[in-house]
Parts: structure tokens; sequence; C-alpha cells
């Protein structure tokens, strides 16, 4: 609303100011309620992690190379293995 659309409202008298305050009272409560909602996530709240809006954690992703390591036998190790009989 600019201000010529509100001074219009002014001079239109009483009633219909009350109105629109009204309504625009009632538009304040639901986004507020829309914000709070927003910022509920799986961590603090008793929301299930599959609601959540953006998964993953942006550290994890910072981190780069992962220190673990590959799979299989490590460099060094000596290898096992199972004599197989011959009966």
């Amino acid at each position: 609303m600019d201000r010529i659309a509100a001074e219009t409202l002014y001079y239109s008298g009483k009633e219909p100011a009350v109105a629109k305050l009204l309504e625009y009272h009632l538009e304040n409560i639901q986004l507020k309620e829309k914000l709070a909602g927003l910022d509920k996530n799986s961590q603090n709240s008793s929301k299930p992690p599959s609601t959540d809006h953006f998964k993953g954690n942006k550290e994890k992703e910072k981190s780069g190379k992962s220190k673990r390591r590959k799979a299989g036998g490590q460099p060094g190790h000596k290898g096992y293995s199972e004599i197989v009989s011959s009966r």
C-alpha cells in the first residue's frame, strides 16, 4: 500500500479502515506462523528427518578428501588364505 491508498482508506471512514487493519493483522499472524514452521527441522523438533528440506552437512562437504582407508588389504600387510586339502 502506498501513501495515496493509505490516505484514501483513512478518509473513507472508520469501518473500512478497521476492516483493513484486521485483514493486515490476520495476514501478519499467518506469516509469523509460516516463518516459525520454516525454522524447525529434525534437529530442533519432533519432526522426522525425512521432512528436512535441506539434507546433508555442509561441513562434511567442505572437508575435501576422505581420511578413510581404501577397502581391501593395506600395503605391507601379509595376507592369509585357507589351505585347500586334497582328499
